[in-house]
């Protein structure tokens, strides 16, 4: 599950799934082209209440540079 913010991660990743730095995160989400690499995997790390992984988030891209945006409404 994404979870956005200044510090986007994917949380709730099974604790025994093979996740590290430098893994590629692609888009699986409809509306978006299936297999769209879109970051990579920064850190990972236990959750709080230590039943799953969770991942930092790495763009390739700054939010702060970007100058147009586009929403597709389905």
């Amino acid at each position: 599950m994404l979870v956005g913010g200044a510090y986007p991660k994917i949380g709730s990743i099974a604790k025994g799934a093979p996740v590290a730095a430098g893994d590629i995160v692609y888009a699986a989400a409809p509306g978006m082209p299936y297999g769209l690499p879109v970051a990579d995997v920064n850190a990972t790390g236990t959750s709080a209440d230590n039943l799953f992984q969770e991942a930092s988030l790495e763009f390739a891209y700054s939010i702060n540079d970007a100058q147009a945006v586009l929403i597709i409404r389905e």
